[in-house]
């Protein structure tokens, strides 16, 4: 019996298991198709330095000490709230980072550009980078450097195909899935504890209805010595009260024949 229970106990567990694996797959399985994904491509700038600097014939990359001032000014106009709209405006959901390359020392610009959909990730990206050059003659020209004096600028690298960025896609399938294994373990102890405190209940139940339907008296082997001469004797008293009822004596005992030899003959009976 107690096998059978441990065996029935073990399968409502793992049954419980189941049905909470299934659910929390399903569930990690909608996380998964339905996240947000976005894509991230990258195009690379250098800004070189004025011809006044360089020189006629000379090589612009052995002059760029002093433009990492520069690039930071550039950076922060394209980053402003204004820029970001004016620039982004026909890329809807798309966005961007501009700065100087943290693998780098020298002046080069990173722009890197996001967006929900590979081709608005791309063209958001060449928007950024188109608007460099302009951007940095509108600076040079605001402050009337003179055109020799200029910084100028020209594309390092770009990206032809944007790179997919599931990091929130991973982590929320992760969170999902996590809870829904914790779930189901915390579910099906709370759902097996209350089948048997119920199993229990009814059991209990069972056996406070037992002695109504059952002869209820202390077994004579569990009494005394005494009780147990009580008990057989009892019988024997509803025989005389019926005899007596009759009009009829009981039979002599033993010791009434013994009494009646000692006392000799009564009156009234021969010798």
């Amino acid at each position: 019996m107690y096998l059978r229970e441990l065996g029935m106990g073990l399968l409502r567990r793992w049954y419980f298991v189941l049905i909470g694996l299934i659910i929390t797959g399903a569930l990690t399985y909608t996380a998964f198709d339905k996240a947000p994904i976005s894509y991230s491509a990258n195009a690379s700038s250098v800004l070189l330095p004025p011809s006044s600097t360089v020189g006629p014939g000379g090589n612009p990359f052995l002059y760029m000490g002093g433009l990492n001032q520069a690039l930071d000014v550039l950076s922060k106009s394209l980053s402003s709230d204004q820029s970001k709209k004016e620039l982004l405006a026909p890329h809807e959901g798309a966005d961007f980072d501009a700065g100087q390359d943290p693998t780098t020392s020298g002046p080069i610009l990173l722009i890197t550009a996001k967006a929900p959909t590979q081709a608005a990730t791309l063209a958001a990206m060449k928007s950024v980078l188109d608007a460099v050059p302009s951007r940095l003659l509108t600076l040079q020209v605001e402050l009337k450097v003179p055109p020799a004096s200029r910084i100028t600028s020209t594309t390092l690298a770009i990206d032809a195909k944007p790179t997919l960025v599931a990091k929130t896609r991973t982590q929320l399938t992760g969170v999902v899935g996590v809870l829904g294994l914790a779930g189901t373990v915390l579910l099906t102890g709370l759902l097996d504890g209350v089948l048997i405190n119920r199993r229990n209940r009814r059991h209990k139940a069972s056996l406070a209805e037992e002695p109504a339907t059952q002869d209820v008296g202390t077994p004579v082997e569990n009494l005394d010595d005494d009780t147990k001469a009580v008990h057989k004797k009892g019988p024997a008293a509803p025989k005389k009260r019926q005899l007596r009822q009759r009009g009829q004596s009981s039979p002599p005992t033993e010791g009434d024949t013994l009494a009646n030899t000692a006392a000799g003959p009564t009156a009234g009976q021969p010798d």
